[in-house]
């Protein structure tokens, strides 16, 4: 009551700038809180997307490896049947030297 007696229009200013003041702080933690959720928020998709990249990397370099090794297993194919024929040419040449 005492308060309200003593109250001026200057201190009505004053308590509304105070007050505008604490508002601005509390909305500036806010947006603080906000950002740091929002960072939070895309470290995390940071987070999901290294995952995203890892497992996408490790499925390149098992793919990579699977190519890898159908080559080597084709390579090893088109030796066996070179030497296959070899073979067969070097069978049919004894046969041949037999006949001669």
């Amino acid at each position: 009551m005492v308060l309200q007696e003593l109250r001026v229009p200057g201190m009505v200013l004053l308590e509304k700038y105070v007050y505008r003041k604490w508002f601005c702080r509390k909305y500036a933690y806010r947006k603080l809180f906000y950002w740091k959720y929002v960072h939070r928020k895309w470290f995390c998709q940071k987070d999901v997307y290294r995952k995203w990249f890892c497992r996408n990397y490790v499925y390149w370099k098992w793919f990579c490896q699977k190519y890898v090794y159908r080559k080597w297993l084709y390579w090893k194919y088109v030796y066996r049947k070179l030497f296959y024929w070899k073979y067969v040419y070097r069978k049919w040449f004894c046969q041949k030297d037999v006949y001669r």
